[in-house]
């Protein structure tokens, strides 16, 4: 009955007004919505409708250096308008530039000035005659099909609306990111190193025919030549072909071989037929046929050649090949082989891509006079090509990574984050470990420091494979925007090498990660002959998983861009560590804001960063610029005799790094004198701290000087260099002689003395001690005394205070200078007796705090201590005795130098008893030890800071004996 009432007087007018807000109708209109609390996430894909370069700086105004290169601007995608902020830095397919470079970068031929030709509606000139032609919006535009991005390029973009506008964080961009092609090459053309996919094969080295409806063109977007030919710009000097509207943003990368084999080695195509003469595309000239040593044909061996793995390896042997078909699975030849024997295979160079290969491919669809063909990135041959097990080289290749940016609660809305790190890669050496290292860049020299995640072994199933668990969960550090797989292949020594020892079982990296952490030393090998990186590859992130919502409806959640050091700090210079380019900085605009959380980093990675949530306008204070390495010492020390015979020489750098934070240092060595080897080997800029040793083998019949020479770089131009020499002695040459060694007590004070003589009785010497047994002491500088032949040395060292006797034992070492030869002396044995702490008093503190004016706080604390000892009462000071004061005042803050966490200590200086009449007495007629110190302490933690007086004073002997007054004490007097 109640509920058929209350559907009754809903019915009446005035009830449903009341019920609907105060509208007829049955329309309910809430009342207004508070804004949204934290600033939403947006992630968009789309095709490029149009794109801007604000090269005024108006969306950055602020920015302390208006580098045009590094300029913002917007771009619109599914006619939403973002706002791209100064210093971004977005990802091609295997390249990586700024915004502004985007569109200086841009096909010349084809792209007016100031566009990008990316966009829709970007206007564009006629690449090549007899294309298909259509306008945009305006008749008077022509584009031309393929030349332009047409249908258009896709925009990968994540950021934040920050105050009602679109900005954005990272971004990605392609011709279209999930297109893909594959198929069988059916024929190759060597001039234009084009590839026919699809299609009847025609038989090596022949002409390929016309193009007909299935057939795919394919030709590899590569400026260099590092998997071919050079690809270019008409006009383009460089180039071995030249390519209407060519487009070198979308490059292969030139490193890490994007063009390779199912397990990462590198692929090519010859630059000659090696069957028939071909012309060049550009001069007309013949080319004869032959073999490109850059990508040789006997890198392809034929069945039944396919050689398979040795069986020590306890690898599986690879199934039967059809004879006389080239091999598509095979393990390559040792290193030199090829050398020797003429047909062998050669790691240390490309493999050809041959008729009958099953390719798949990835790139951007251009267009020339025979009609559309694929620039390609990315290209990978199914091949099964392995190289020799433990033995450089090795290459590596990954195939997918993903990265959470883990994340908290925001605004008091619950999140769902992870920083799982997940990949999968292939190495070509199945039989050692890869290790896995997110790659982090000093935010203003850009210099590149590896911190290990994870390893794994690329066997079994399939034969290569290395991936990381489905839930990798770990400790991975802040995201970064490169990642790096390297083999274990690399920690061997050059030439044949059995499986690994314990020894060799060792992360090892060109750059040590930036965890302590014993690595096995740098590869030996950096690049293969196509300049290649060999053994480790480089991979940008193009996948980051950012926090989502817990609660469904509530309000979204923002992406934690700023917990990304590349762009909440900035990533060093444009072009890279050692370049002259503009210094990446913060993003500004910023993608975040309030009530984001500031990063953890940011205090100690780039404290000039400006914080989250700072006022508008608020000036991006500019990157401290960065300082080159500082070589503070660089030695060769140890004896090289002309006898032929192998004489170890110990070099040693010690460097600094100017910058904060400092990043590791490299160095490298060398020398331009015969018969050294070094234990570095080919001694490549190696990362490490300092001082960094490494030791140089001379093996000589000749005297002489040998200079040795090192460059140490921190990510800044100029490279420091230094250089240290040795002589070489003649095969006559004796080290010196050691006559005598003892030693002399004096209570607690021990003094070591040795005599020795050059062998030739004439060169002066030099003299040192080492402790060889005993509790640790400190021992003093060399005295030497005396002429040659006959040259005495003395060093002191104290007693540590012990209630038991204690022995101790040393050697002296004599080195002539002139040749580093050296003589060690019999042990110097020191039995000492108990040695009791001395009995310190303190007989006297004044403080004194003077006050220009009343009420004003004091400008001078003048703080005066007296102290003896009683091994100073009656006797002369012991030699080497010392004493010290620490004063403490205990109600200042831990953070302040004073406190009771960070007392301030300060030496007291020994003064003999007064004479009789002294005017001014210090001590009386017992010889004290006496401080005078003046503007101390100082509480900091006041502006201005005051000064106070200690709370405590403590003097410590070096003998042992110590002693504490405090405020109130007799002794302590405070005016």
């Amino acid at each position: 009955m109640l509920l058929l009432m209350v559907i009754g007087l809903a019915g009446h007018p005035a009830w449903a007004k009341r019920i609907n807000g105060g509208l007829p109708g049955g329309v309910l209109v809430p009342p207004g919505v508070a804004p949204v609390p934290v600033p939403p996430q947006f992630d968009l894909t789309g095709y490029i409708e149009a794109a801007t370069v604000d090269t005024n700086f108006n969306l950055c105004p602020n920015l302390p250096v208006k580098d045009p290169r590094l300029a913002g601007g917007t771009v619109t995608i599914n006619g939403q308008v973002i706002i791209v902020p100064c210093n971004t830095i977005l990802q091609m397919p295997a390249f990586a530039t700024s915004w502004a470079d985007l569109f200086t970068s841009a096909p010349a031929d084809i792209t007016p000035a100031g566009e990008s030709g990316l966009a829709l509606g970007d206007a564009f000139g006629v690449g090549s005659p007899g294309l298909l032609n259509m306008t945009w919006n305006d008749p008077s535009r022509t584009v031309t099909s393929y030349n332009a991005a047409l249908p258009g390029m896709e925009l990968h973009v994540v950021g934040n609306v920050i105050n009602g506008e679109y900005v954005a964080g990272l971004m990605f961009i392609s011709q279209q990111s999930l297109n893909a092609g594959q198929g069988v090459i059916s024929c190759i053309d060597y001039a234009t190193g084009e590839l026919q996919v699809g299609g009847a094969l025609q038989p090596t080295g022949a002409p390929c025919p016309p193009l007909v409806p299935g057939v795919t063109r394919v030709r590899m977007n590569d400026p260099v030549g590092r998997f071919g030919i050079r690809h270019g710009l008409p006009g383009d000097p460089a180039a071995d072909v030249w390519e209407a509207g060519y487009d070198r943003r979308f490059t292969a990368d030139t490193d890490n071989p994007t063009m390779h084999s199912a397990l990462g080695y590198p692929i090519c195509i010859p630059s000659v037929n090696p069957v028939n003469p071909i012309t060049n595309p550009i001069t007309g000239a013949t080319i004869t046929p032959g073999i490109d040593p850059k990508c040789p044909m006997y890198n392809r061996p034929v069945a039944p050649n396919c050689r398979s793995f040795d069986p020590l390896t306890l690898l599986p042997a690879f199934g039967p090949q059809p004879d006389g078909t080239y091999c598509t699975t095979w393990v390559m030849d040792m290193p030199g082989a090829h050398a020797a024997d003429g047909f062998s295979t050669d790691p240390n160079v490309a493999a050809p891509l041959v008729i009958g290969d099953t390719i798949g491919f990835h790139g951007t669809l251009k267009a020339d006079a025979n009609g559309p063909y694929i620039s390609a990135h990315t290209i990978e041959a199914n091949l099964g090509i392995y190289t020799q097990p433990h033995t450089q080289p090795a290459y590596v290749s990954m195939e997918a990574l993903i990265v959470g940016t883990g994340g908290g609660t925001v605004g008091g809305i619950a999140v769902e984050s992870t920083s799982r790190v997940a990949w999968v890669g292939f190495s070509t050496d199945p039989t050692e470990a890869v290790d896995f290292y997110a790659v982090h860049q000093h935010p203003v020299t850009g210099a590149e420091s590896d911190f290990f995640l994870q390893s794994y072994q690329p066997c079994c199933a399939p034969l290569g494979r290395f991936r990381s668990p489905v839930n990798n969960i770990g400790v991975f550090g802040e995201p970064t925007r490169n990642y790096r797989a390297v083999s274990r292949t690399m920690c061997q020594p050059p030439g044949i090498n059995a499986p690994n020892a314990p020894a060799i079982q060792t992360r090892c990296m060109m750059a040590p990660p930036v965890v302590p952490d014993a690595g096995a030393g740098p590869a030996t090998i950096a690049q293969n002959g196509n300049g290649l990186t060999v053994g480790k590859y480089l991979l940008p992130n193009f996948e980051f998983i950012f926090g989502e919502n817990l609660t469904m409806g509530g309000p979204i959640i923002p992406a934690n861009l700023q917990d990304l050091p590349f762009l909440f700090c900035g990533s060093g210079p444009l072009d890279g560590p050692g370049s002259a380019s503009p210094l990446v900085g913060q993003l500004d605009p910023p993608p975040w804001a309030l009530p984001m959380a500031d990063p953890a980093f940011h205090a100690t990675l780039c404290p000039q960063a400006t914080s989250v949530g700072a006022a508008p306008g608020t000036p991006v204070a500019p990157p401290i610029q960065p300082l080159p390495a500082v070589i503070n010492a660089f030695t060769a020390t140890g004896a090289v005799i002309a006898d032929g015979l192998p004489h170890p020489v110990t070099l040693t750098v010690t460097a600094t790094n100017p910058n904060t934070p400092a990043t590791l240092m490299s160095y490298s060595f060398n020398t331009a004198a015969a018969g050294v080897s070094f234990s570095c080997g080919t001694c490549i800029p190696s990362a490490g701290p300092s001082p960094y040793t490494v030791i140089a083998t001379v093996t000589t019949t000749k005297t002489g000087t040998i200079a040795f020479n090192t460059v140490v770089n921190n990510g800044v131009l100029p490279s420091q260099v230094a250089t240290a020499s040795i002589v070489v002695a003649s095969a006559a040459s004796k080290p010196p002689v050691v006559t005598k060694q003892g030693s002399t007590q004096a209570g607690a004070v021990v003094t070591l003395n040795a005599t020795a003589k050059a062998d030739n009785g004439v060169t002066p010497i030099t003299l040192a001690f080492q402790q060889t047994g005993g509790p640790t002491v400190g021992i003093g500088p060399v005295t030497l005394a005396g002429l040659p032949p006959n040259q005495v040395g003395t060093a002191n060292f104290t007693v540590p205070v012990s209630a038991a006797q204690t022995q101790f034992t040393f050697v002296a070492i004599a080195t002539d200078p002139t040749t580093g030869m050296t003589t060690t002396s019999n042990p110097i044995t020191v039995k000492s007796p108990a040695i009791l702490a001395d009995v310190v008093t303190i007989t006297s503190v004044a403080y004194r705090a003077i006050v220009s004016r009343v009420g004003a706080p004091a400008e001078l604390g003048k703080l005066n201590i007296i102290a003896t000892s009683n091994e100073t009462n009656l006797n002369p000071v012991p030699v080497g005795m010392t004493m010290n004061t620490t004063l403490v005042n205990s109600s200042l803050p831990a953070s302040v130098p004073g406190s009771t966490a960070l007392p301030i200590t300060v030496p007291l200086k020994y003064t003999p008893a007064d004479l009789p009449g002294t005017l001014t007495p210090t001590c009386g007629a017992t010889p004290c030890w006496v401080g005078d110190v003046t503007g101390v302490i100082q509480d900091t933690s006041k502006v201005p800071a005051v000064l106070v007086a200690p709370t405590s004073v403590t003097v410590r002997s070096s003998l042992g004996g110590n002693a504490t007054v405090n405020q109130g004490n007799a002794v302590f007097t405070i005016r």
